[in-house]
């Protein structure tokens, strides 16, 4: 990642939304903080560049319509990665860590939940075996 981790943890974004968590436990902020560093690093934006672009898409700052769309497109891209990797179990948590970090700004995304049917339209095919 071009940025230092240092100012992704300590960005403006980043503590607004750890101060507005604060109904959750020390170990979903971890969870939720790690898995949105990854979906950082997997966009090679800053959690402020993310904010900012997300609030121009949203308020018709861009010509093309489907720009409004970007970040959506981009949580699939992640989500369908890492089903490559980690159980539906854990892409479920970071799906609810992306979605708490954009609803926690007020630019809220437009994402269900992921359900086993929609594992399957993610081009994964079927659920992961457990070991």
């Amino acid at each position: 990642m071009t940025y230092c981790m240092g100012i992704i943890l300590s960005s403006k974004a980043m503590d607004f939304w750890m101060n507005s968590i604060i109904n959750s436990t020390e170990h979903t902020k971890k969870m939720y903080k790690r898995y949105f560093l990854q979906f950082c690093e997997f966009t090679s934006k800053t959690p402020d560049e993310m904010y900012s672009e997300r609030v121009k898409h949203q308020n018709n700052g861009h010509d093309d319509p489907r720009e409004k769309s970007r970040y959506e497109i981009l949580v699939k891209g992640f989500i369908k990665h890492s089903l490559e990797k980690y159980s539906v179990g854990t892409c479920k948590i970071k799906l609810a860590a992306i979605k708490s970090f954009f609803s926690s700004q007020n630019v809220p995304l437009n994402v269900g939940k992921l359900n086993c049917l929609e594992v399957q339209s993610f081009g994964i095919g079927q659920l992961p075996k457990k070991n």
